[in-house]
């Protein structure tokens, strides 16, 4: 039991590593490689397959391992952890091919429709006697670069990852310490609002003041204190030194607007993240709401449930909380409806590349339109361009933050900002509240949609967005008329459903009118068809509510023959 796996019955991360240096040690004059074998994403395929299912799955590969053993002359091998497997053979009996083409074959006729990627991490093993956690930890950096290349199935440890790796074990040498004596500090970016022009707080963001290399980006060190786990620590520390800061402004006389802070994955995992977040902003004696939280998308993916219950709590507890890089990754439109988060954070690296068709850009209004319905505010963040601004001002973003209007700045430099910042300016995000109002567009029974449908006139509900106009609930008569379409009025786009200049016109005069006089606008018109008919066409709009800058109206067409 000590030395053996309990699943598999392969060696386990101890033994093997025991194993493998008694060989290296043993066959000092002999070359070796060691290979490191997992599946990507095995989390999915569990969740597919279920827990049992996984763990049969693992069976069969350990089963691979010994069937392979008698083919080499001195071999090791073993699990490492959850599907994480090692072998270590001579290097002049190593051949990619006949390894990798084997074990496809293997999982191929496990499984044939699931699509499974293994990935070997290969390090030639230069010096027998470098303890074998050392051997390992190379084989995992040429497995994540692989993991980068979505084609490619094996990854060789090269020159640069030993830089990287030399530069990783100073960086873990000198964080204590860093910690310590205080060389992490916060940089504040602002946001900004877009109807206004004026600045809504900021994000927290750490950066090492190194005593001899000056600033590291957070680039170089973030990603290893997350993999070690020194990220729980650095996380407090910013959440305290933020809470502080805060304090003292308001000590200050200035009335500061809320400053986000980021909370890793790991930390979030921490049964008691709620209570912890709650004790800084009670031991700094600060509003809640001056502390907003930064949640990545990929920590809402791995557990929802979990997920959800936490951000609840937070929300109990006053903070604000915010999914941070929504869309760059497993997003689902499933995790908006089921987790009460309070605002989205996109970035424009979203809408980046070739897109000569502006998928992209379709997409992210969508989004910005969907979130107002909800009652979500959308931040986009890595702004850096005036035209990116304008871009993003006219598909009804309320919310920007990068470059092009401020960069990253110490304490000092956002100071300046909050002094000279106009008092009383409202409560941010709150234009973006849901109505009451909304609700009843989304929750229509049977009953109603079928008097809704009765009426032979096409009608419907349709919102202005920026000169466009939207419907968001039409009836049979106005499909049977008009067909489908992303927009009633678009007057820079094919798919507008209204193509006469006439017709578009009387439309936004009795959606200005009925806005303006807060009541219905009618107006009519008459005409020849091709048969010599009279037809008298009416339109009637009715102006309901706005929703995140968007007016919503009641309209209906109504043709008569005189």
């Amino acid at each position: 039991m000590a030395e053996h796996d309990a699943l598999t019955d392969l060696y386990n991360r101890s033994f093997f590593f025991e194993e493998t240096h008694k060989m290296l040690a043993t066959n000092p004059d002999m070359k070796f490689t060691f290979i490191r074998f997992d599946i990507e994403h095995f989390r999915n395929l569990n969740s597919y397959w279920g827990d049992e299912g996984g763990n049969q799955f693992l069976k069969y590969l350990a089963a691979g391992f010994r069937q392979i053993e008698e083919q080499y002359s001195h071999i090791t091998y073993g699990r490492i952890t959850a599907d994480v497997f090692c072998l270590c053979i001579p290097s002049a009996e190593y051949n990619e091919d006949k390894i990798l083409n084997n074990i496809l074959i293997e999982i191929n006729n496990y499984d044939s429709k699931t699509f499974i990627k293994p990935v070997l991490g290969v390090y030639e093993i230069q010096d027998n006697l470098a303890p074998v956690e050392k051997i390992y930890t190379r084989a995992s950096a040429a497995a994540q670069r692989c993991k980068q290349i979505h084609t490619q199935y094996v990854c060789y440890f090269d020159e640069k990852m030993s830089v990287d790796e030399a530069d990783e074990e100073e960086i873990i040498s000198e964080m204590k310490e860093a910690l310590e004596t205080g060389q992490f500090i916060a940089y504040y970016q602002p946001k900004y609002s877009l109807k206004t022009d004026r600045m809504y707080g900021a994000e927290a963001l750490v950066r090492w003041n190194h005593p001899e290399k000056g600033l590291i980006p957070p680039g170089k060190f973030i990603p290893i204190f997350e993999k070690n786990g020194f990220i729980k620590d650095l996380d407090q520390y910013m959440w305290n030194t933020v809470a502080h800061q805060i304090r003292i402004w308001i000590d200050l006389g200035y009335e500061p607007t809320p400053i986000s802070v980021n909370i890793s994955r790991v930390s979030i995992n921490n049964p008691d993240i709620v209570e912890i977040m709650a004790d800084i902003v009670k031991k700094n004696n600060i509003p809640a709401s001056l502390l907003n939280l930064e949640i990545t998308e990929s920590a809402y993916m791995d557990n929802p449930e979990i997920m959800t219950d936490i951000v609840n709590n937070f929300k109990k507890n006053g903070f604000t909380v915010m999914m941070d890089d929504f869309g760059s990754g497993y997003s689902s439109l499933n995790t908006l409806k089921n987790i009460p988060v309070d605002v989205l954070k996109i970035d424009m690296k979203f809408i980046e590349g070739e897109d000569r068709e502006g998928k992209g850009r379709i997409i992210l209004s969508s989004v910005i339109r969907m979130a107002g319905w909800l009652g979500m505010p959308v931040i986009v963040e890595g702004v850096e361009e005036e035209y990116q601004s304008n871009f993003l001002r006219s598909m009804g973003c309320g919310y920007i933050q990068g470059y092009y209007y401020a960069k990253p700045m110490p304490v000092s430099e956002y100071e300046k900002i909050i002094r000279n910042q106009v008092k009383g300016i409202p409560e941010p995000f709150e234009e973006v509240k849901v109505k009451e109002d909304a609700a009843v567009l989304w929750t229509q029974d049977a009953k109603i949609q079928a008097i809704f449908d009765q009426v032979h006139f096409p009608s419907g509900v349709c919102t202005e967005d920026h000169g466009k106009i939207y419907p968001l609930l039409v009836n049979n008569a106005y499909i049977d008329k008009y067909g489908y379409g992303t927009s009633i009025i678009d007057p820079e786009e094919k798919n507008s459903l209204i193509k006469e200049e006439k017709q578009m016109q009387l439309l936004y005069r009795l959606l200005e009118k009925s806005f303006e006089e807060k009541t219905e606008a009618i107006e009519s018109r008459e005409e020849k068809d091709e048969k010599g008919n009279l037809i008298r066409t009416s339109g009637l709009v009715d102006y309901m509510f706005s929703i995140n800058n968007q007016r919503v109206y009641f309209f209906a067409v109504i043709e008569q023959k005189q």
